[in-house]
């Protein structure tokens, strides 16, 4: 799974930079909460509209074959 999830950070970031996000303000992290297991939260923090991060989060989802929910 955690290889899964680093390769959905790649994807992620690939399509961002496409869309046009600058990666030196892309801020991303991985929670894993305990107790959980199979979960996790990736967390995304940077200067681009939601619609943009949304899309480039899609791509990765799309590529991994994981699930996404948004919160």
């Amino acid at each position: 799974m955690k290889g899964q999830v680093t390769m959905l950070n790649y994807h992620f970031r690939v399509s961002a930079e496409r869309l046009g996000v600058v990666l030196d303000t892309l801020i991303t992290r991985t929670e894993w909460p305990e107790g959980k297991p199979g979960d996790c939260r990736f967390v995304i923090e940077a200067p681009a509209a939601e619609e943009t991060l949304s899309m480039a989060l899609d791509d990765a989802v799309r590529l991994t074959g994981l699930r996404a929910e948004r919160c």
